[in-house]
């Protein structure tokens, strides 16, 4: 990871998860399943020194 001065605050994303997901509503859609039009998933907050 990269250093920056001052440190920011950061939120941090679940790449992994949304990716997952992308993938996983776009073969529901493809199989004309219902999916919702939004999820929710966790995210982490990494407090620097500007928060």
């Amino acid at each position: 990871m990269r250093t920056i001065f001052p440190e920011l605050t950061t939120i941090i994303q679940p790449i992994n998860q949304i990716s997952s997901k992308a993938i996983e509503v776009l073969n529901d859609r493809l199989e004309s399943k219902e999916t919702l039009k939004e999820y929710i998933l966790p995210v982490t907050m990494w407090e620097g020194s500007t928060s």
